[in-house]
This record gives structure tokens, C-alpha cells and sequence, in this order.
């Protein structure tokens, strides 16, 4: 489920937007909830990307 779920928020994150992305939070998992770090990796990603996204500059 983490997968399908972090693959959709990538997804949105990237399509083609008309407003800009100023802002993002995360928000900490407990590590029960992250079996074999596929959360905190799945968690970077997003994190990676939202940067990306927030540095690709104005929306159009």
C-alpha cells in the first residue's frame, strides 16, 4: 500500500500544474508503521521531488 499510495502523491505532485507549489510539510511515521524502511525511503522520494517541483519554478 505505501507503494500505490507514494506513486499517486508523485504523481499528482508532477502533472502539469496551474498554481504554484510554495510549501510542503511531512510528517513523521512511527517506526512501527515503517516495516524495512520502505517508508522513510518512499518518504525521501517524495521529499526529493517536492523540491524539484518547487524549484522547477512558476507554474504557467
Amino acid at each position: 500500500m505505501v507503494i500505490t499510495a507514494s506513486r499517486e502523491l508523485l504523481a499528482m505532485i508532477r502533472a502539469p500544474r496551474s498554481v504554484d507549489l510554495v510549501g510542503a510539510d511531512l510528517v513523521e511515521v512511527p517506526p512501527a508503521c515503517g516495516h524495512a524502511q520502505v517508508t522513510a525511503i518512499a518518504t525521501s522520494r517524495v521529499a526529493y521531488v517536492v523540491l524539484s517541483a518547487m524549484n522547477a519554478g512558476p507554474a504557467r
